[in-house]
């Protein structure tokens, strides 16, 4: 074999050699990136049943008697001009995720979810209020039990008022509502 042969071959297995390695690294970073979406997309759960009620809300803080992140969500509402935030990670355990409050006379149950983001705030009588319950997981979605029955939390068919809310982060609804109080759930005043 001469000389200008193997100069020809080796230059033919370098380009292959860099070949392969450029499209093993692609393959590479496809996977990563697929893997880095799967992570973002929650696994489906399975199916969980269980009757938890939810928690009095016995204590609010107001904006200056808590050290919050401005990037913490809350779900907000406004009753008779009253501002309230929840702390959706406060609200993240089942025995958190339904609370039960009293706004200027209104009765409320705030239901959140952490897992999908989904939350709804319920008015009407006190009584009726506090029988919702949390009654576990399903169909990609945290269950409430009204009464005897079971729905998602983000079904049309619960036969529930309900107060318009707003899910966004404490620093945009502190600024909106610079006089709200805070409802903290699980999560100490202190801690964040």
């Amino acid at each position: 074999m001469g000389k200008r042969t193997k100069y020809l071959l080796a230059a033919l297995l370098v380009v292959f050699l860099v070949s392969n390695i450029m499209s093993t690294t692609k393959a590479r970073t496809s996977t990563k990136v697929c893997a880095l979406a799967e992570i973002k997309t929650p696994p489906v759960a399975p199916a969980l049943v269980i009757d938890v009620p939810g928690v009095e809300v016995r204590e609010v803080y107001r904006v200056d008697e808590v050290e919050l992140r401005d990037d913490h969500r809350v779900t907000g509402v406004v009753v008779d001009g009253q501002a309230r935030a929840y702390l959706e990670t406060g609200m993240d355990q089942p025995e958190t995720h339904i609370a039960y409050d009293n706004i200027k006379g209104v009765s409320l149950a705030v239901a959140f979810c952490n897992y999908t983001g989904d939350g709804r705030v319920f008015c009407g009588d006190s009584n009726t209020l506090r029988s919702i319950r949390v009654g576990g997981w399903a169909e990609e979605n945290m269950q409430l039990i009204v009464g005897d029955q079971r729905f998602a939390v983000d079904s049309q068919e619960i036969p529930l008022s309900e107060l318009p809310f707003q899910s966004m982060k404490w620093s945009e609804w502190k600024g909106l509502y610079p006089n709200t109080d805070i409802y903290l759930g699980s999560i100490l005043p202190k801690q964040h």
